[in-house]
Order: structure tokens, then sequence, then C-alpha cells
């Protein structure tokens, strides 16, 4: 009896640890996300996801096309979207979007995305599908 106790245990646990990403990878590579511009001291950039794992990212206030790698992950109940490999863009706030971002929502309207940077607090960014 707490053999099979202690299976169902492990069991949920399990479960419970491995998040859903649902379909957020088919959603992040639908188009180009465009920055909503809420605060003029940022950037305006875009985002194309790509299929294979590469991200090409474009400042166009800087006029900076980069491209870096990206991860689309879950945990318990979070999704996250981690970017790597993209350069520093100076003026930009936060320098770069190189971060494990939490994705607060991801449809085919819009990608919110959210991240803690040290010194700066919550960092949340909001795009729109164009």
């Amino acid at each position: 009896m707490k053999n099979i106790l202690a299976i169902c245990v492990v069991t949920i646990i399990l479960l419970l640890s491995s998040g859903c990403l649902g379909n957020t990878e088919d959603v992040l590579q639908t188009g180009t996300w465009r920055l909503v511009q809420l605060d003029p001291s940022v950037n305006v950039v875009e985002f194309n996801f790509n299929s294979n794992g590469t991200v090409i990212f474009k400042d166009l206030n800087a006029a900076i096309i980069d491209t870096g790698t990206y991860t689309a992950t879950a945990e318990i109940d979070h999704r996250y979207l981690d970017i790597k490999g993209l350069q520093d863009v100076p003026g930009q706030y936060p320098l770069n979007y190189n971060h494990k971002w939490t994705i607060v929502r991801c449809d085919p309207e819009a990608l919110i995305i959210a991240v803690s940077v040290d010194g700066l607090g919550v960092v949340q960014r909001d795009f729109t599908n164009i």
C-alpha cells in the first residue's frame, strides 16, 4: 500500500512539474512581432521567431539587424521565452533582450513578456503581430 501511495505521489509531482507550452511556439512563429511603444525612451523593435530556434531582431531606431536564438519552455504554471545572442543596443532600455522572459500573454494578436532586471525592477514589453 505504501509503495502504491509513493508511486502516486511521484507521478503527481512529475505531472505538475512539467508545464504546458500549448501552441506557444506555433504562435511565436506566425509573423513579425513589433514592440508597442508605450515609452518613448524605448526603441521600436521587431522579432521574427523561426522554427529552427533562431530569432531575427530588428531595432528600427538604431538600424540594427541581428540574429540570436530562443527557446520556449514551460514550468508548472508559467511559460518562458529565453532569448540569447543578441547584441547590446546603446540607448536601449534594457541594453538587450538576452533574458529568460516570463510569457504573460501569447496569442495571435499579442505577445507580452516580462523579466526582473537588477537595478530596473520588472520590465514588461508588449508586442503586436503585424
